[in-house]
């Protein structure tokens, strides 16, 4: 989510230095799993705020949501021109994820790379359940959307 490697583990390292100094507070209301992502999320808006304050319009990538994910599935029954087509569109999407806005990419993200339910999203990001639905289909209309057009 913060498109830098050294970045994700600098956000990793920052999370669990603030689940540790503030794990008094966990009152078991949810799991822990889930109050543990809410201090990453909230560590990745922190980052991603001060990159956006400090660099307007750099480019993105997906190297750290490349090491948390495989995004390039290799099946040993595809010939090798299926498998590069997959990988083909592996990096397309990649690219298309990039382009979501914050918002959108993080749901995604939590949903479809981190297997989250619903409501641990919605728990981890602050929103209600509804907005958490809505997001995600917005997310991937564009990116049926985008994928469509790029294939055209």
């Amino acid at each position: 989510m913060v498109r830098d490697a050294e970045t994700a583990r600098d956000v990793a390292q920052e999370t669990f230095v603030r689940a540790y100094v503030k794990l008094h507070s966990f009152e078991g209301g949810a799991a822990f799993g889930t109050w543990l992502y809410a201090i990453a999320v909230n560590q990745v808006r922190g980052e991603m705020r001060k990159r956006s304050a400090q660099k307007r319009g750099d480019a993105a990538s997906l190297d750290a949501l490349r090491e948390s994910a495989d995004l390039d599935p290799v099946d040993p029954s595809q010939d090798a021109g299926e498998r590069a087509s997959t990988k083909e569109q592996c990096a397309r999407l990649r690219v298309e994820l990039e382009r979501l806005d914050p918002e959108h990419r993080e749901v995604v993200v939590l949903r479809e790379f981190q297997d989250l339910s619903y409501e641990e999203i919605a728990k981890i990001v602050g929103v209600p359940v509804g907005t958490v639905r809505s997001r995600l289909f917005r997310a991937r209309e564009e990116l049926r959307e985008r994928m469509r057009e790029e294939a055209s």
